[in-house]
């Protein structure tokens, strides 16, 4: 593909990125992505683990790999420096007691391609809470 060409694609996509509707950032109520919300959360449930298929997928988009079921609640979890998905792993199935930090979720960037809404806009995806300290409840 010539560099012209080349130009003129991506000056394209940039223009119907601008475009689209639902790509607005977040309200101004919600944290920002990765930054903290108001406060961690102490959490004891069953750790679920579902794996992510490395192709492009609704499930992959979404980012569920990790649900804590906490009394009539489901949490969703997302691994951190202080505790990687391995240790998540090495204790799905089992009942743990976790500190996490709620996480606004993150909206797409232009450049991403994602799975729609009926409606056209970006599909929404879950709020996360970022894992800090996990163990195995006693």
């Amino acid at each position: 593909m010539s560099r012209a060409l080349r130009m003129v694609l991506v000056s394209a996509f940039l223009a119907l990125g601008a475009a689209c509707p639902g790509r607005a950032e977040l309200p101004p109520s919600a944290p920002p992505a990765g930054e903290t919300g108001p406060e961690s959360r102490q959490l004891v449930g069953t750790l679920r683990h579902t794996p992510i298929s490395p192709t492009k997928s609704v499930e992959a988009y979404l980012g569920v790999e990790f649900v804590l079921e906490a009394t009539g609640e489901k949490v969703v979890l997302s691994p951190s420096q202080a505790v990687r998905a391995e240790a998540l792993v090495a204790l799905k199935n089992r009942v743990v007691e976790v500190t996490c930090i709620p996480r606004a979720p993150i909206v797409p960037s232009r450049d991403e391609s994602y799975p729609m809404e009926p409606d056209g806009t970006p599909m929404k995806r879950p709020a996360k809470c970022e894992v800090v300290a996990a163990r195995a409840a006693p």
